[in-house]
């Protein structure tokens, strides 16, 4: 006749102690056959050894048991199906020791401010927090989140010169911890103070190859800084350092190369105490060998005629200081040549000649020196010819070797026909007569459309980072600008840095989002014939995330073993997404025949649909947790299965519009209890007797016009949810939304009449802005107002004017 489950305890339970659990079956002839479960586990019975009366079990409390069921379950002869009921365990067992968050280091300098987070994980009921500096309570408020069960306080803290190795401590603990937990810190505080000033004392010049020595020196400071040196960025290890208690001097001797010229030399003080360093930058003038020096003019062997003017250009490039050039003519200086000219890559100096039989043979040479080093010379030797000159027969040959190519052609020069890329290059022209031979080398360059090709494709970037996309080029020539980008997606979306180098463009993405993903195209246009194309994929990698909301977070089903439920979870993700499934948080095995899982994937979108055969109450209502990991994270879904109800009231009422007669409202859908449900608007102003309802169409929409409202009228809305099991309670908690209706516009359409017996009329109408929709319909309307009112014919001809 009835079911009873006793437990020799009141509630709660408490984890790690033993209980009895009793199933009583009153009245049952024959005696019934009674089973205990705890979750989808069964349990002994004591009463099968003898030792109770009744089916009982004995077992000891766990936290895992927290939230999960005990059944009892019984079968008897003249029912047709098994009886059950069933208690849930609600368990107490103590929290987690507390983690303390915001202190990466204990040497904290006074004056600091300090944000530390408490957290304790776990326990139930959930911790209680509380800080203590040196025993004394600082805080005793903390915040709960029963979704992810933690605990957790937030402790803001001026740090103070006495606070100096204080002792600081966080502390949780429930109803059922055998002790408080405790998580302490030793603060080792310091008045800190720095130098107030940083020196480098020794000369800033040098020899290319010498050695320099340096002093770096500090004024006081508490605690005594260390010293660091930096040449350009590279740190210079031979350092020595030594300090007086609280000055400090470091000093440096380092060999300088001619590469160090223009780097910053750097003398950099800090130490544990202080939050900023302090330094003082030097610049390294370093004195060094010239590395280049040449001559432009005409190249040497080639005869000159005498009485031609000439110029000759010495530059020299490089050295610290730069160097200092003289003009000599067979070792003796020339004077008066052009002056100097100073520039960012060197020093340049002019020789202009007259020239003179007597320069045949001459040489002439640049010297080029600084105090760094010995003197670096170039030098050019002039053959002259005079007036009295013979005209001898010159002969030019051209070989084209073993292999004979018909393209090649020698009239009055060489000429290739059908120009192919293998004729470019080099083609050298020897020339000779009876006084020798000179050569001279012609560079051949083929022009030719452009070709292209993706470096790496697809391109695979994580969310956040920087995609690169580069692409090749096979073109002549290669001109700036000749490479392009585009975004090949549906909708707009900005392109990122264009960039190139010669034969390669990249386009560069900084901080990539999803809606990055997709193909991109690199066109290549460099005016010789048609652009090329290719096109590169750009995939966006990212954690799982999970599509969340009232609609996937409740599944209702009945719990007669009648009928069945979908479980579903939906992830996005690249790679590629795992989904596992868990019930009452433990993992659920899919060889049982009661439960079967399919997994769908349609690009990146994973749909994992548990199927839960023939719905128990006792087994089934529970807590379905999707969980959807791959290489970059997870996410995680909590999916509730419970009885079919009246649906969960409406969420966010707001208003979207708003006129003279009308107000337009919008809302979000809540979970349907199962059933399909509908939506109805209540609404009332001052002075109404009673609420006005209005059911919603279509049924299922989720925004809805109320009209044939007053003007200038305050209307309080509300909505709610109906299904077949009843409705809901009001949107926001029964919110009202108040909202005055606008004022009426008025608007005059002037009716004139024309005809040979009448003269012409004028009406005016008040108009309010829904009889104007469309001017026709204005006109219309007020023509028809007028035969109506009037009750006759118009004689005449209408034309409305809005005014």
């Amino acid at each position: 006749t009835g079911l009873i489950i006793e437990v020799n305890t009141e509630e709660p339970w408490i984890a790690g102690q033993e209980y009895i659990v009793t199933c009583t079956a009153k009245d049952a002839k024959p005696a019934a056959d009674v089973t205990l479960f705890k979750g989808t586990c069964s349990l002994r019975l004591l009463n099968e050894a003898g030792l109770t009366k009744d089916p009982a079990s004995r077992f000891v409390a766990q936290s895992s048991d927290n939230g999960r069921q005990v059944v009892c379950r019984v079968k008897h002869p003249v029912l047709s199906h098994s009886l059950e009921t069933s208690i849930i365990m609600n368990v107490y067992f103590p929290p987690q020791p507390p983690v303390l968050e915001g202190l990466d280091t204990e040497t904290v300098p006074a004056g600091t401010s300090l944000k530390l987070v408490c957290i304790s994980h776990g326990g139930n009921p959930l911790a209680m927090l509380h800080w203590t500096k040196n025993g004394e309570v600082l805080s005793t408020s903390w915040e709960v989140d029963t979704f992810s069960r933690k605990a957790s306080s937030i402790l803001t803290l001026q740090v103070k010169p006495e606070d100096n190795h204080a002792e600081l401590s966080c502390e949780s603990v429930n109803q059922v911890s055998p002790q408080p937990f405790l998580n302490e810190h030793n603060l080792d505080l310091q008045s800190s103070s720095f130098p107030a000033e940083v020196k480098v004392l020794g000369s800033s010049k040098a020899i290319a190859g010498k050695t320099v020595t340096l002093s770096c020196y500090t004024t006081s400071s508490n605690p005594a800084v260390n010293i660091r040196w930096w040449l350009g960025f590279r740190e210079l290890n031979q350092t020595v350092g030594s300090n007086g208690g609280m000055v400090t001097m470091s000093n440096l001797t380092h060999t300088v190369s001619q590469e160090e010229n223009g780097l910053p030399l750097t003398c950099e003080a800090f130490n544990r105490g202080t939050l900023h360093d302090k330094w003082e930058t030097m610049i390294h003038h370093i004195i060094k060998v010239k590395y280049k020096v040449w001559i432009e003019g005409p190249p040497d062997g080639v005869p000159l005629h005498s009485r031609t003017t000439v110029r000759f250009m010495c530059f020299s490039t490089g050295g610290n200081p730069p160097g200092r050039l003289t003009w000599l003519k067979d070792g003796k200086a020339i004077r008066d040549p052009e002056k100097p000219v100073m520039s960012e890559k060197g020093v340049s100096r002019e020789l202009i000649l007259v020239l003179q039989p007597s320069d045949n043979m001459a040489t002439y040479r640049c010297d080029a020196t600084n105090d760094a080093t010995k003197v670096l010379s170039v030098e050019t030797k002039l053959h002259i010819l005079c007036k009295n000159m013979m005209l001898l027969e010159l002969s030019l040959s051209l070989y084209p070797g073993k292999d004979k190519n018909h393209r090649y052609h020698w009239r009055e020069g060489l000429e290739i026909w059908n120009v192919t890329r293998k004729d470019a290059g080099q083609y050298n022209i020897n020339c000779n007569n009876t006084e020798g031979q000179s050569n001279i080398t012609l560079t051949l360059d083929v022009q030719y459309a452009p070709s292209v090709r993706i470096v790496t494709d697809p391109v695979y970037v994580d969310l956040g980072q920087t995609a690169n996309l580069v692409c090749k080029a096979d073109a002549n020539p290669l001109i700036l600008g000749m490479f392009s980008w585009e975004w090949l997606g549906e909708e707009e979306e900005e392109l990122g840095l264009q960039d190139e180098d010669e034969d390669t463009g990249w386009l560069t993405i900084a901080e990539v989002t999803r809606s990055h993903s997709g193909r991109y195209k690199c066109t290549v246009d460099n005016g010789i014939g048609p652009s090329a194309s290719a096109e590169v994929q750009l995939v966006v990698r990212f954690k799982p995330e999970i599509q969340k909301g009232v609609q996937w977070s409740k599944v209702a089903s009945r719990g007669d073993g009648s009928s069945n439920a979908e479980v579903i979870c939906q992830a996005e993700g690249i790679p590629k997404v795992h989904l596992s499934w868990a019930k009452n948080n433990v993992a659920m095995d899919f060889a049982d025949p009661r439960y079967e899982e399919r997994t769908v994937r349609e690009g990146w979108v994973y749909t994992s649909t548990v199927t839960i055969i023939n719905v128990s109450t006792a087994l089934d209502y529970a807590v379905f947790t999707c969980t959807a990991r791959n290489a970059l994270g997870e996410d995680q879904l909590a999916v509730q299965l419970l009885s079919t109800s009246h649906p969960d009231p409406p969420s966010e009422l707001k208003l979207v519009s708003v006129t003279h007669s009308t107000v337009t409202l919008e809302w979000n859908k809540s979970f349907d209890g199962g059933l399909e449900q509908k939506f109805r608007v209540r609404y009332r102003w001052p002075g109404s007797v009673s609420f006005l309802y209005v059911d919603v169409f279509p049924p299922w929409a989720t925004t809805f016009t109320v009209s044939g409202l007053s003007p200038q009228t305050a209307y309080s809305f509300s909505v709610n949810a109906l299904n077949a099991m009843g409705e809901s309670g009001y949107a926001d908690n029964d919110a009202v939304l108040t909202v005055i209706t606008r004022e009426g516009c008025l608007y005059y359409v002037l009716i004139s009449s024309h005809s040979s017996h009448a003269s012409q009329e004028t009406y005016q109408r008040r108009k309010d802005t829904a009889d104007l929709e469309t001017q026709d319909g204005a006109y219309n309307s007020v023509v028809e107002h007028h035969l109506h009112n009037y009750d006759y014919e118009l004689p005449f001809e209408l034309r409305g004017e809005l005014v």
